[in-house]
């Protein structure tokens, strides 16, 4: 990577809500990765720009092909899986490109060279190395937003803190509706499921700054996830605000990088929970263990250490 020039990045982002989201992390990885350089975040969606800082712009359009940058970028980072990039991928063929795409998106599809993919998981990493032998992997997982902190003083409310988006039924709703304890109480972050009716839980569908304040108020996190799902995200939320999780053993992620998830059977999940909270949890720990590893800043570390041992 060069060192004596500004570098030019060029951040495709996907579909964006709104331009300026300040607790999108994505929105908050690729500003701690341009630092001193030059920055622009595209994504597609109501068109226009809005400049962040004097080295940090975010560019919307409803038309991809109409991007025009002022300068050439030095570095593409893609957010993989969205075709609508692929014209400017193609036409920037001198930058080097890194991919990321998550879940099903894990391998890109098209014929375009990338310098680094990036890999949530092992068995992705494998059988990205068999599929495209000639381009360097590397595992690596999206932080949480820096916002996602332990609060200074945990007041209990509820046993567990489960997210889940309540249309997708990968998330587990039934499983936890059918299968806990009905003595526990849960709290659901996430769009109303039908695990919101039954006892002891209560359902929250929150902006994502105000989920650290929620998340604070549980003893543990839980993921009863499928497979399908690669690395998700609420991993990195619930651990950077201290708490332990348990999840099934048929989640797809880097998991000797996390040292605070017990990965469970689904016979064995309820057992593992309940042994979980009758058992002192600290907090600050898991929070600091979080910080050092898998934090934006340990994040950012960590992507521009491989982006220095790559070469063309």
């Amino acid at each position: 990577m060069q060192t004596d020039k500004k570098i030019n990045w060029l951040f495709l982002r996907g579909r964006a809500t709104a331009l300026n989201e300040p607790y999108d992390m994505w929105q908050s990885l690729f500003m701690a990765l341009t630092g001193n350089d030059y920055g622009e975040m595209l994504c597609f969606g109501k068109p226009g720009t809005y400049q962040i800082s004097q080295n940090f712009n975010i560019q919307c359009l409803e038309n991809i092909n109409t991007y025009n940058p002022k300068s050439h970028p030095d570095i593409i980072f893609a957010r993989g899986g969205f075709p609508d990039y692929n014209k400017i991928l193609k036409k920037y063929s001198q930058a080097k490109k890194i991919y990321y795409g998550a879940g099903v998106r894990y391998l890109p599809n098209d014929n375009i060279h990338y310098d680094l993919i990036l890999m949530d998981c092992h068995n992705h990493q494998k059988e990205c190395k068999i599929k495209l032998p000639h381009i360097r992997s590397e595992l690596w997982i999206k932080p949480a937003h820096e916002n996602f902190i332990p609060p200074s003083l945990y007041t209990y409310e509820y046993d567990i803190c489960y997210i889940g988006n309540g249309g997708a039924s990968d998330k587990g709703h039934h499983f936890v509706k059918t299968t806990r304890p009905p003595y526990l109480k849960i709290l659901h972050l996430g769009r109303k499921s039908e695990v919101d009716t039954s006892k002891n839980i209560t359902h929250k569908y929150v902006e994502r700054n105000e989920m650290p304040y929620w998340i604070g108020k549980c003893k543990i996190g839980i993921l009863p996830y499928q497979s399908k799902d690669s690395c998700p995200r609420v991993i990195s939320e619930m651990l950077a605000c201290g708490l332990p999780i348990i999840a099934f053993d048929s989640i797809n992620f880097w998991n000797d990088k996390y040292k605070d998830v017990v990965v469970v059977s689904k016979k064995e999940f309820w057992n593992n929970v309940i042994k979980i909270l009758n058992t002192k949890i600290n907090h600050n720990k898991i929070s600091e263990n979080y910080k050092k590893t898998l934090s934006i800043n340990a994040s950012v570390e960590y992507l521009k250490k491989l982006m220095s041992t790559t070469h063309d």
